[in-house]
């Protein structure tokens, strides 16, 4: 995980960016790792205005179920179920601390018109909301 983190952080410094544009990310095991601080704005969700005011959290893994030139595949993977816990509890103190609505959770794809994070992952992100 330490590696894909790494990939990461060398994938965006190759885009002109700082380091890592998520805030947070989470790993199989459930690990919530600081891209960066959120002091600082992200570089998560497509554009200034997308970014701006929005927390990017990441959960480490292929979750997609086709890729972006249309040829259909089965995603990788499945986030783990440590992974959502994780996911649980970092939103839980995100939403406790800034006073963020159950509402105004999204997934990278209601923010950009990507194939991030998966079906699975966006599913989850909604019943997040209405269960909240």
């Amino acid at each position: 995980s330490l590696r894909e983190v790494r990939g990461i952080q060398r994938a965006h410094r190759q885009k002109g960016w700082a380091g890592i544009g998520y805030h947070f990310l989470i790993d199989r095991k459930g690990r919530v790792i600081e891209g960066r601080p959120l002091s600082i704005q992200g570089a998560h969700a497509g554009d200034n205005e997308r970014n701006r005011g929005n927390i990017g959290i990441c959960l480490l893994g292929n979750f997609q179920s086709q890729s972006d030139r249309g040829l259909s595949y089965q995603a990788a993977q499945s986030p783990s179920s440590a992974q959502l816990r994780g996911l649980t509890e970092l939103l839980g103190k995100l939403r406790a601390e800034f006073t963020i609505n159950a509402s105004d959770v999204k997934s990278h794809l209601e923010l950009k018109g990507t194939l991030c994070p998966g079906p699975e992952l966006d599913a989850w992100t909604k019943t997040y909301r209405s269960r909240n």
